[in-house]
């Protein structure tokens, strides 16, 4: 069986604090333990207010401001691919336009519709993969950078880790 260590933090500080925090830990029922840290706290000065509330609650104001710069960044990140988006789309449109005669030609010569699509887009999706080559290159850069500057990152980590959870 695990043993469990009893511990007490004192902050550097030991002056009077209006506002003091006990964090605990139990495995079991919090409502028992809470009632059981009102007792004791009763027991010293029954003038001592005493709120629970667990940890989770706590960290979600921490989170918020991190789920609103990812939910900012996501957004920007489809923004950014739907103008790639676009932008490709005209690019290639220009270079379909200016090549209506050749395209012509090659129809009129007997080449089949479907060979002269292939042929436009193998030129126009060169460009993009060798864009999606480099990106997903620097992107693996930047994950090992990431994984140096962030707590318990990994280059792979595919399912991010919130700190609550081991």
């Amino acid at each position: 069986p695990r043993q469990e260590k009893n511990f007490f933090y004192f902050p550097p500080k030991l002056e009077y604090q209006p506002h003091m925090r006990l964090l605990t830990h139990t495995n079991g029922n919090v409502a028992s333990t809470t009632k059981l840290i009102r007792d004791a706290a009763h027991s010293l000065d029954p003038n001592i207010i005493v709120t629970a509330k667990p940890v989770e609650e706590r960290v979600e104001v921490w989170l918020l401001f991190s789920r609103i710069l990812a939910s900012l960044s996501g957004s920007l990140g489809f923004l950014g691919l739907l103008l790639a988006s676009v932008g490709i789309f005209g690019v290639v449109s220009y270079g379909v336009s200016n090549r209506t005669r050749e395209i012509g030609i090659r129809m009129t010569l007997g080449a089949n519709p479907m060979e002269v699509l292939t042929l436009i887009l193998q030129e126009a999706m060169r460009p993009v993969f060798v864009g999606v080559l480099i990106g997903l290159a620097i992107c693996a850069a930047a994950s090992r950078l990431m994984s140096f500057m962030l707590y318990r990152v990994t280059p792979a980590n595919v399912r991010g880790s919130n700190g609550l959870t081991p």
